[in-house]
């Protein structure tokens, strides 16, 4: 019999779960996806005017409004939980969830001070006892994306038993078979991809692309500064605009040598765990990137870390790296190699083996499945 789960998330982000997807190809799962955001859902819908969001939102608000009134409704189903820290609505999602299986999915490395999405500066005390008594008491087991969540999630709690429920459940990577791993290319390529905006370093890979000229930089993706990249001028950078289909998206990560994430600190944010810098790497991209959580995590443990470098060095010591590359093929294809071993830890097949853990320790036997 299909384990039951539902995955409810504030905005819903497909692209977390693909090893939780992967198991359901299996026939190991049934998912449903909801969204606990309805303001969003609601201006997802007014912006869009599509049926799609309108019934989306529709069966997010029924589907809420169902499971707080009758909580029991979901009984014995498995809830995965997508939550920033010291959201004030989990009061409400403590309630829907009362008689669920619930599992907190969460990728937030910040859990004992302020650089955290949600503060309530009137009742911060009482929001952080709600969410404490909630992982302690309600939460059946802890997703965390990266080493670095589950210690401050321990270190929040205080209390070490809670270390028991959290499991490390990296985000996964598409793994699309017919795509080439690593290519052979005599043009040396940088490629940047997500969103085009001032905290992903946009201006910093324009300035390496100007002491590079005869590199080629190509940028996917959309954002505030969609504009400047594709009015520029230089004749070495090209803007591919956003690729939602990944089979192209895997395509243009096979003809480039270099994926580059110049991630710059911007008042709460900092790079978590991409997805696309792994997938970039699973593909052959060598990574140049800042030293933020995220990317860190996905280097740990390969000699790649010599290519984590800080906000204020990034542009030279990028530069260096690339004309290194460029003028040795050898070396290139070598760091290229280790990039491509180093993601492979991050497939979907790999990521659903923890995820099947997680789910063995807060719901029984997993072999019934």
């Amino acid at each position: 019999m299909k384990r039951k789960i539902i995955i409810l998330h504030e905005y819903g982000a497909k692209d977390h779960y693909t090893a939780l997807f992967h198991l359901q190809k299996k026939g190991l799962l049934d998912i449903s996806e909801r969204e606990f955001n309805l303001s969003s859902s609601l201006k997802k819908f007014i912006k869009k005017r599509t049926s799609f969001e309108f019934k989306r939102f529709l069966m997010n608000f029924f589907w809420l409004s169902k499971s707080f009134i009758f909580p029991i409704s979901n009984k014995n189903i498995t809830i995965i939980l997508g939550i920033a820290p010291f959201d004030w609505k989990l009061i409400l999602i403590k309630r829907i969830t009362k008689y669920s299986n619930v599992v907190l999915h969460t990728s937030w490395t910040s859990w004992n001070d302020n650089f955290h999405p949600r503060k309530n500066i009137f009742l911060s005390s009482r929001i952080k006892s709600l969410w404490r008594n909630y992982i302690l008491n309600c939460v059946s087991g802890v997703a965390a994306v990266t080493p670095t969540v589950k210690n401050e999630i321990i270190k929040f709690c205080e209390n070490s038993l809670v270390e028991k429920k959290i499991e490390i459940v990296y985000h996964a990577i598409h793994d699309i078979s017919d795509i080439q791993r690593i290519k052979k290319n005599d043009n040396l390529t940088v490629l940047f991809v997500g969103n085009i905006i001032e905290q992903k370093g946009i201006n910093k890979i324009i300035t390496i692309s100007e002491l590079n000229e005869d590199v080629m930089f190509k940028f996917i993706g959309k954002g505030k500064l969609s504009d400047s990249i594709e009015k520029s001028k230089s004749k070495n950078i090209e803007y591919l605009g956003y690729i939602n289909n990944k089979k192209e998206l895997y395509k243009n990560y096979v003809t480039a040598d270099v994926i580059i994430l110049p991630s710059l600190r911007r008042g709460k944010w900092e790079e978590l765990f991409g997805i696309a810098l792994a997938e970039a790497m699973y593909h052959g991209c060598v990574p140049l990137v800042t030293n933020h959580p995220g990317p860190a995590t996905i280097l740990s443990g390969s000699f790649l870390t010599k290519n984590i470098f800080t906000e204020d060095d990034f542009i030279d010591d990028a530069s260096k790296e690339i004309k290194k590359m460029k003028g040795d093929p050898s070396y290139l294809s070598n760091l290229k190699r280790e990039a491509n071993m180093c993601a492979s830890s991050f497939t979907a097949e790999n990521i659903s083996k923890a995820w099947m853990k997680l789910i063995e320790i807060e719901v029984g036997n997993v072999k019934d499945l």
